[in-house]
């Protein structure tokens, strides 16, 4: 059973979406498993139909997220759990969960078998699957979302994301196979040198607000 978090439905209330930019290709194999986050991705073309960034973006409306770790390791090919974080900033503003922007849907690990336990503060978060998810050792799907901004300080600029250890004092982002929970394998952000201060993820363009619903009413459901 995987846990969906649906957090808001009403329809009719989005009539307009942006839409991803030009597609892009998976990451290079390095050796290291590396954590990506796309506008889209299924398993016959992988992120081929989306990009890592959308050229555009509106406020109340809802955008896929996929976050994908690509060639994970171990012996069984099986994820036990995770830990990472992340971060949305637009220049030196940081985002902030509930004020800034939510989820409609947060769909952890849709591929797993069994059950979702969760240990997360906003968006820093450790994620375990029991029976651990099998995967074929190129690609699995750790999370899909559909985020929505609620308000930004600064209308018409872009949005970064970032991800980032989730313990302060971690050099890097893990994952566990089931073949040995002793062993916190590393993941690499997808972003320029695989550094955690590069972007993986970028929203650019004017943002255009939906003024058709109360922005205090909706934020409230992200507290």
């Amino acid at each position: 059973m995987t846990i969906r978090i649906v957090f808001l439905t009403v329809a009719g209330l989005f009539l307009l979406g942006p839409v991803p930019a030009d597609a892009v290709d998976p990451p290079l194999d390095e050796g290291t498993a590396i954590i990506c986050m796309y506008s889209d991705f299924d398993d016959v073309s992988g992120p081929l139909n989306g990009d890592i960034r959308y050229p555009e973006y509106f406020l109340l409306t809802p955008m896929d997220i996929y976050t994908v770790l690509y060639f994970p390791e171990g012996a069984d090919q099986a994820v036990w759990a995770f830990e990472y974080g992340v971060r949305y900033r637009q220049g030196e503003h940081a985002l902030e969960y509930g004020v800034h922007y939510g989820y409609l849907v947060n769909e952890w690990v849709p591929a797993a078998p069994g059950d979702i336990d969760l240990n997360f503060s906003a968006d820093f978060m450790q994620v375990v699957v029991w029976p651990p998810c099998p995967h074929d050792g190129v690609a699995i799907v750790l999370r899909y979302s559909q985020i929505l901004l609620l308000d930004v300080p600064l209308p018409g600029a872009a949005i970064e994301v970032f991800f980032e250890p989730f313990r302060p004092w971690h050099e890097h982002m893990h994952y566990i196979d089931q073949s040995d929970d002793e062993v916190l394998y590393d993941m690499l952000p997808n972003s320029e040198d695989h550094a955690h201060d590069n972007p993986v993820f970028v929203f650019e363009g004017d943002v255009v607000a939906v003024e058709t619903r109360t922005l205090s009413a909706v934020k409230h459901l992200f507290r």
